[in-house]
């Protein structure tokens, strides 16, 4: 191949750590970033020779597609490989890539059936993986910890790589979901949060001898 797998690999990671900067509203080195996925895009068009390959144009095809190209040819190309070498691709970590692509696209039937195939790999990175991208773009309650990835944390044997996928899974959702609608009263007198820190503060007089604490949107569970 023109260009190596571990080069697209560790080249799929900086470009979606910048994609991730970008979006958080950082400014980031466009011309670096441009050339990434334009590396990106050459090896994903490329004929697929190995799983290790596949599995690396499956995580590029993801990059690739948030950074909005139409990537159908690169979809093309992997499932083309993987229907004939990887059977039940559609459960593992390379299936929730491409699922999440066709998500990205807006092919939200196909990209839902694929999504629902996945089945945990044992592992606390595959897993931690899955979860991260299903609670980030998909309409579906929180997908909670594995028994892999609570392992992984029980253990307190962490690395660098799964200790930042997990913290990305475990606070996506968090951020993006609908909160419910919860309103605070002092007697009579709602009381305002401070939502300008990464926790919600309020402010009770000391005199407070009773709250009143109301969610119109919550269920008697």
């Amino acid at each position: 191949n023109s260009v190596s797998v571990t080069t697209a690999q560790l080249t799929a990671y900086v470009a979606d750590f910048l994609t991730n900067a970008r979006e958080s509203g950082f400014a980031i080195p466009s011309d670096m970033h441009a050339r990434a996925l334009d590396y990106l895009r050459t090896f994903a068009g490329e004929t697929i020779t190995s799983h290790d390959m596949a599995q690396t144009v499956a995580f590029a095809t993801y990059v690739i597609t948030r950074n909005n190209f139409v990537t159908t040819t690169y979809i093309n190309n992997f499932t083309t490989y993987a229907d004939e070498h990887m059977k039940k691709w559609q459960k593992t970590v390379s299936g929730t890539y491409i699922a999440t692509a066709y998500q990205l696209m807006h092919q939200t039937d196909m990209a839902n059936t694929l999504i629902s195939d996945y089945t945990t790999d044992d592992t606390a990175p595959g897993d931690a993986t899955y979860m991260y991208l299903s609670n980030k773009y998909f309409d579906t309650p929180p997908i909670t910890p594995s028994n892999a990835i609570m392992k992984y944390i029980n253990d307190a044997d962490y690395n660098s790589y799964t200790s930042a996928l997990l913290i990305a899974a475990m606070t996506t959702h968090a951020n993006d979901e609908k909160l419910p609608n919860i309103s605070v009263k002092s007697g009579d007198t709602p009381i305002t949060f401070d939502t300008n820190t990464d926790n919600t503060i309020i402010t009770l007089d000391a005199a407070t001898d009773k709250l009143t604490i109301e969610c119109d949107t919550c269920s008697n569970d």
